[in-house]
């Protein structure tokens, strides 16, 4: 191995695992975790939760908040594509939760 670069084995070839390295707000990272299986606010603090208790350094307060920046467009593109239905109505109960606390 050598960076982002594995080799897939005989035949394969070379494979990039993180093709996308950047500098940035590790809590960021968390929100694909934390909201891939989406849920409610409650579901996805405790999410929170256990991925903090686990990687050391991860503010849980600074991922909450980037699940709901990125709950709005999540909301919008399953609008556009789905309609309205349980997931996309979380995603918006979510990102309502930003302007609730502000």
């Amino acid at each position: 191995m050598r960076g982002n670069v594995l080799r897939g084995g005989d035949g394969c070839g070379l494979v990039a695992i993180d093709p996308r390295p950047c500098l940035g707000d590790p809590a960021f990272d968390a929100v694909d975790w934390v909201l891939a299986d989406g849920g409610s606010e409650q579901a996805v603090q405790q999410r929170i939760a256990w991925l903090a208790g686990r990687l050391e350094g991860l503010d849980p307060g600074r991922a909450w908040a980037w699940c709901q920046a990125t709950a709005v467009v999540i909301a919008v593109t399953l609008l556009i594509s789905r309609g309205e239905d349980p997931a996309s109505e979380e995603m918006l109960a979510i990102a309502w939760t930003a302007a609730e606390e502000s």
